[in-house]
């Protein structure tokens, strides 16, 4: 009963506990359920993410009856455009229908073939059935639940690469095999491959390189390094392309140049590298050394000054300026002196050699460099603008005369020229400048120009001087008659005194004319110099204040001078010292024995033995303006003179086969040098018949076209006791003589004058007068001639001479001696 009742009252509980396991079953249930829901929502989720998200890929998803269940968008939107109907109306369209041509197609028995089995189908390269282009597709068909799965990828993009792929790799080959440099790949030491160009490099064939060993390559000196550069390539290193030797198949040795880097090739770490032959290179650049090492051998040695100067600032301005429209740059560079002068700082003076170092007397390129505007004054910037111009207008060479000083002071003419040196031309960043010393040609050429002018004032002087000197051999000797012979009170005599004076001064002033009027040719002698020196000195400094100091060498050679002429140049050099030194000092007088060579400087002289003569001075100097101009005929700085002193010295030197040079700086003092040909002929012994009677007699014939010394000549004669007779030209001479010769009363001389305005002269006269007697005795006279006839009168048949005006100790002198030697 208790047991029943148990029962009873338990069966209410079991139950409930029944309703409960129910309820938590059914809630668990629900639970799962909402959690498969949810994994169903995820897993469509999913799906349409997948579908969305490949783009490159037609995904359809198709039922057991072929339907469309799903697709992703660029399928759907292929066929929406295909059938004009919306994206969400395709879903569930059988794909029998979208696709036209498809049913009963091999591909239709295929696809139900995977979806009978369950074996995937795949084809890698297939056309669309719809026309959407040339497209390729690759398909994979596969079974999806009971349904299919079609997955069509585009496979265009790649196809069209790999056939850009291949078509470069055909180019590669082409360009690997077509190069002028060798190309390898190398794989573990071994050469897996070389093309054309390095198997003619080595000597070998393609087949014979490839799967050779690197190392059995190389040079056996290079190995080393060869295979340490392969070994830290292949870590990851990377060099710069260097050299190497190589052993050719037939042993010889060729340098080559090599460019590696490292890479994979079939998977593994390799080097590809090329090979260049630089043999030729080498040589190229050997040449170019050596022509290098011979340019700069040839500048450094030249005995032309040279310089290497940059002008590629001067080039890139005017570049710039060209650009702007400026075509005239004379023009601009007048009108911008600022850039001018900006542009001619900006040259530098890169280089220069020893020989410009000497020209310029610097001691270094440096001293050189900083002192250059002491070198070249401001009257030579013309030239070098005139240079900046010719860069800027694109020339290539440039030249020009210039005036220069060296770094002491001593000026220069300098041939300045400049070129731009090959490959240079268009930068000016390399100009050859070649600075020639040309101031021995100037000054010979100063010395030719100054002696034209010379000897083109020479004629006129020379004209007047002869003129001049008859009327003054007319006046001098009544003048010294009328006092040696007249009966003159004592104011009388003392004018004709002073009257005879100043036909002595007038006679000096006429002897400078005839000195450097043209062909005046001195009457030589051989001489001992150092006698006319002293006495010359002497008398030009009788009563002044400045002495005088003599270097004479006892073994100084004798010279073949006019004595008068050459002492009128000592008395003129003394007597311009004298006047340099107001205040009183010394002249220094010293000759020595010199040789003049082939290049001895500006010395225009023949190669011989000459006599140097010196004279200097310690006084004010002449000025560089004046030193140019100081044997200009008439020209002076002195207030008072004739301005013939020195034009005098010039041509007579000149006329004696010699040279007259000066130095002088201002208030230093002057040196003048005088250069005489030596004679090795023996001194003439001295005439002492000068101081002799004037009296003699005999008969004299006196030819003269002046009417003048005609009478006075005459009358002077007849007072040394000569009878004397006159005729007024060469006919009337030659018929006197002739008809004293027939009176055999023949002339014992005559007396001729060498010039006679449109008659027989001198020369035409004599050779007729020794054609009638071949011991007449003829002396001929002249006041000027051109012709050497009074230097050398024995020549043309003369047997003395005597220069107007003649004084009348003179005269007689002569004719004494000339009547002795006929009697002798």
């Amino acid at each position: 009963m208790r047991d029943a009742t148990k029962k009873a009252e338990e069966r209410p509980g079991d139950e409930l506990t029944r309703l409960r396991k129910r309820v938590a079953e059914l809630e668990r249930s629900e639970r799962e359920w909402k959690q498969e829901r949810e994994r169903l929502r995820d897993s469509e989720a999913r799906l349409t993410e997948f579908l969305r998200n490949i783009p490159n890929h037609h995904l359809l998803l198709l039922d057991p009856a072929l339907n469309v269940v799903a697709a992703n968008d660029i399928v759907l939107t292929t066929l929406s455009a295909q059938f004009g109907v919306q994206k969400e109306e395709l879903i569930g369209r059988s794909f029998l229908e979208l696709m036209p041509g498809f049913e009963g197609s091999d591909r239709h028995t295929r696809y139900l073939e995977v979806l009978r089995t369950g074996v995937p189908f795949f084809r890698p390269e297939v056309t669309p059935l719809l026309p959407i282009g040339d497209l390729l597709f690759s398909i994979s068909v596969f079974k999806v639940g009971k349904g299919l799965g079609i997955l069509a990828t585009d496979i265009t993009a790649r196809k069209e690469a790999q056939a850009a792929l291949q078509e470069s790799e055909q180019k590669y080959a082409a360009l690997v095999e077509q190069a002028s440099d060798g190309v390898l790949i190398l794989q573990d030491g071994v050469l897996k491959f070389a093309n054309r160009a390095l198997a003619d490099i080595l000597g070998y064939s393609v087949e014979q390189l490839t799967w050779k060993r690197m190392l059995g390559l190389v040079a056996p000196a290079h190995r080393a390094m060869a295979a340490e550069k392969y070994r830290l390539r292949l870590s990851g290193r990377h060099f710069p392309p260097y050299e190497i030797q190589v052993v050719r198949k037939d042993g010889t040795i060729k340098d080559v140049e090599i460019s590696a880097s490292r890479f994979q090739y079939e998977g593994r770490p390799a080097t590809m590298a090329i090979v260049r032959d630089i043999e030729e290179r080498k040589r190229t650049l050997q040449a170019l050394r050596d022509s290098e090492e011979r340019y700069r051998r040839f500048f450094e040695d030249s005995p032309t000054a040279l310089w290497e100067i940059d002008a590629s600032y001067v080039k890139a301005f005017s570049n710039r300026l060209r650009k702007t429209g400026v075509t005239d740059f004379k023009a601009y560079f007048e009108n911008h002196p600022d850039e001018a002068r900006l542009c001619g700082q900006r040259v530098k003076l890169v280089h220069m050699n020893r020989a410009s170092l000497e020209l310029f007397e610097a001691g270094s390129g440096e001293e050189l460099r900083s002192k250059l505007r002491l070198i070249f004054p401001k009257e030579s910037t013309g030239m070098f603008s005139k240079g900046i111009v010719a860069v800027a207008e694109g020339r290539t060479s440039f030249e020009r005369e210039v005036g220069s000083y060296t770094l002491t002071g001593k000026p220069k003419h300098i041939f300045y020229k400049w070129s731009a040196l090959p490959h240079y031309e268009e930068t000016a960043a390399r100009l050859l400048v070649s600075l020639v010393d040309i101031t021995s040609r100037v000054q010979l050429e100063q010395e030719r120009l100054k002696s034209q002018k010379l000897e083109s004032l020479g004629v006129l002087a020379g004209g007047i001087a002869h003129d001049f000197n008859n009327f003054l051999t007319a006046i001098s000797t009544n003048i010294a008659m009328a006092r040696m012979y007249g009966n003159l009170d004592h104011d009388i005599a003392d004018m004709l005194s002073d009257a005879e004076k100043a036909s002595a001064r007038a006679k000096a002033l006429t002897q400078q004319l005839l000195a450097f009027a043209k062909g005046g040719d001195p009457v030589k002698r051989t001489v001992r110099l150092g006698e006319l020196l002293r006495d010359t000195a002497a008398f030009a400094l009788s009563g002044s204040n400045v002495k005088s100091v003599f270097s004479l060498p006892e073994d100084l050679r004798l010279v073949m001078i006019d004595e008068g002429q050459i002492g009128q140049v000592i008395h003129n050099l003394v007597i311009n010292a004298d006047q340099a030194m107001p205040g009183g000092g010394t002249v220094e007088i010293a000759a020595e024995n010199v040789v003049v060579d082939i290049g001895e400087g500006p010395l225009p002289l023949e190669r011989g033995n000459y006599v140097k003569v010196t004279v200097t001075d310690h006084g004010i100097g002449i000025s560089r303006k004046h030193l140019d101009r100081i044997f200009d005929p008439f020209y002076t700085t002195k207030k008072r003179g004739s301005g013939l002193g020195l034009a005098t010295c010039y041509t007579i030197m000149k006329n004696h086969a010699g040279h007259i040079r000066v130095h002088s700086e201002v208030d230093m003092g002057t040196r003048i040098e005088l250069f005489l040909p030596a004679s090795e002929e023996a001194p003439v012994r001295g005439e002492q018949d000068r101081k002799a009677s004037l009296r003699g007699e005999g008969r004299v014939l006196l030819v003269d076209d002046e009417p003048m010394i005609r009478r006075a000549g005459a009358a002077m004669l007849r007072r040394f006791g000569y009878e004397a007779t006159a005729a007024q030209n060469g006919e009337e001479a030659i018929r006197r003589y002739e008809e004293a010769v027939r009176a055999e009363e023949p002339f014992d001389a005559v007396i001729m004058d060498l010039t006679i305005p449109g008659d027989k002269g001198g020369r035409e006269t004599v050779a007729a007068l020794l054609a009638l007697d071949p011991d007449a005795r003829v002396i001929v006279s002249s006041g000027y001639s051109d012709d050497p006839v009074m230097s050398h009168f024995e020549q043309y048949g003369f047997c003395d001479v005597i220069a107007k005006p003649y004084r009348l100790e003179d005269v007689a002198a002569v004719l004494r001696r000339v009547l002795s030697e006929r009697d002798g």
